[in-house]
């Protein structure tokens, strides 16, 4: 948790400086991004957004979010047919290295909130209120990004994903590697 508040205080003291020189750009993006992972041991596709406001090009701070793409099973031995869902939303911190060049080197930290919860296929509807369940998510990313314009970026990224153990879930099971293609779109 030290980790967390020191590059927290260090990145909003940078903010802080940044708006006390003159000629300082302000801009934003946003754009969809398509990841694979691993959750419980299996290959999943997750679909999400991505938003973020842009200092100077390099520094930015927004919010994003993701889902699992499709329905899978969930194997208990007590209870048959039962399907799963995990989605995560947090703060992303990032730094575009070579801002000016047409690849860029990325690095972004996201941390937030997970839910998972189960369900009956049948229903799409969570077999109990009390079987949602929440936990932290934290997950660091390196990457590069293509500018195909000056309105849009491609970015391909790797990651890693940590997961407090949720109910029903363990870390191993949630915590894992991730390949991301994302779209940015806004004015750099």
């Amino acid at each position: 948790m030290k980790i967390f508040y020191t590059l927290f205080t260090l990145f909003f003291s940078t903010l802080t400086s940044a708006h006390e020189i003159k000629n300082i750009s302000q801009s934003g993006f946003g754009g969809p991004v398509v990841k694979m992972t691993d959750i419980y041991d299996r290959t999943t596709p997750m679909l999400g957004i991505k938003g973020a406001y842009l200092i100077d090009h390099s520094f930015y701070v927004g919010a994003a979010g993701y889902s699992v793409a499709n329905n899978n099973e969930y194997e208990n031995p007590t209870v048959v047919n039962q399907k799963y869902n995990f989605s995560y939303l947090g703060l992303i911190v990032g730094h575009l290295f070579t801002p000016r060049r047409d690849f860029h080197l990325n690095t972004q930290l996201l941390f937030g909130s997970a839910i998972t919860f189960l369900y009956e296929p049948n229903s799409e509807e969570p077999i109990e209120l009390n079987e949602a369940e929440y936990g932290f998510v934290g997950e660091a990313e390196v990457g590069v990004l293509y500018d195909v314009s000056k309105l849009m970026k491609i970015e391909l990224s790797a990651g890693f994903r940590y997961v407090h153990p949720i109910k029903y879930f363990s870390s191993k099971e949630l915590n894992g590697f991730s390949l991301n293609l994302g779209f940015w779109f806004g004015k750099y």
